[in-house]
């Protein structure tokens, strides 16, 4: 992943040139500076660890005002780190390569979902996304299939993908409130699944689906409870940033108020495709 344009983040590394934007034009400008060395956060009696675990692949710390993320916890090291307070310029430090590297998961998405939940602009989420034109002006729209690992993401994103549809992503999906006129859009992000789809695109956020394997295709309507239920568990929180943490709830909210939501159960075959987009069309 490189410098560029993220969903609602104008991200532009030190040095380089400034990246041009596309669709939309209210984007946060965020400044990437690289240290030489790496950052030295001021502890305090040891509880300024926010998470660590043996099993997971990165560390999160605050004091004094700064978040730093740190992975993995072996081998050669990568750090991000951010001032709560003033989160549009952040440090990072890679002893084993360039921005690209640095940006990869899972410090890509760490990184931008940390922004954007300080910023309150929106959320990373466990999903699929695809383009399709909607109402009688043919608007295009972005949908997204959402779905914990397992629920066939890649699979329904391989088979649309198979008849023609543009996919934009098959494991992770950004969407945000638009800074100019307030709507709710939706991009992929280069963390694709496994399918291998990740494309740059973005449009208007049209629905959510959240998806199942089954033995027949359907679809089903959901209770505002219950997409709010299904949205936050297929979202990546930042339970390391309280604050983060409730708006990501209150983004779930907004979205399960705001755009249809609905179960989708398919079968692991062209069928389903053509259903969906049956379905669509109605």
């Amino acid at each position: 992943m490189e410098a560029g344009i993220w969903g609602p983040l104008s991200v532009e590394d030190e040095g380089s040139p400034k990246p041009h934007a596309c669709g939309h034009a209210h984007r946060l400008s965020v400044k990437m500076s690289r240290l030489l060395e790496p950052p030295d956060i001021p502890r305090q009696d040891g509880r300024s660890i926010v998470f660590s675990g043996k099993r997971s692949p990165w560390s999160c710390m605050r004091a004094n005002g700064w978040i730093e993320i740190a992975a993995p916890l072996r081998g050669p090291r990568r750090v991000l780190r951010l001032r709560e307070m003033s989160p549009d310029v952040v440090e990072w430090y890679s002893v084993d390569g360039g921005l690209p590297e640095f940006l990869e998961l899972p410090m890509g998405q760490l990184f931008v979902s940390t922004v954007m939940a300080i910023h309150r602009l929106g959320a990373v989420f466990h999903s699929a996304a695809f383009l399709v034109a909607q109402g009688e002006a043919t608007i295009q729209r972005c949908l997204l299939l959402c779905g914990v690992s397992g629920a066939g993401k890649s699979t329904c994103s391989q088979l649309l993908a198979n008849a023609g549809v543009s996919v934009l992503t098959d494991e992770r999906s950004i969407v945000w409130s638009d800074v100019g006129s307030g709507r709710l859009m939706c991009s992929g992000s280069p963390w694709n699944g496994t399918a291998g789809i990740a494309q740059p695109g973005e449009a208007p956020l049209g629905g959510v689906f959240f998806i199942r394997h089954a033995d027949r295709n359907y679809v089903e309507p959901v209770s505002k409870a219950q997409a709010v239920t299904e949205l936050f568990r297929t979202c990546f929180p930042t339970f390391w940033y309280c604050p983060g943490l409730e708006f990501a709830l209150e983004f779930c909210i907004r979205m399960a108020s705001e755009v249809p939501c609905k179960t989708l159960g398919f079968r692991p075959d062209e069928s389903a495709a053509d259903f969906l987009l049956g379905k669509l069309g109605e």
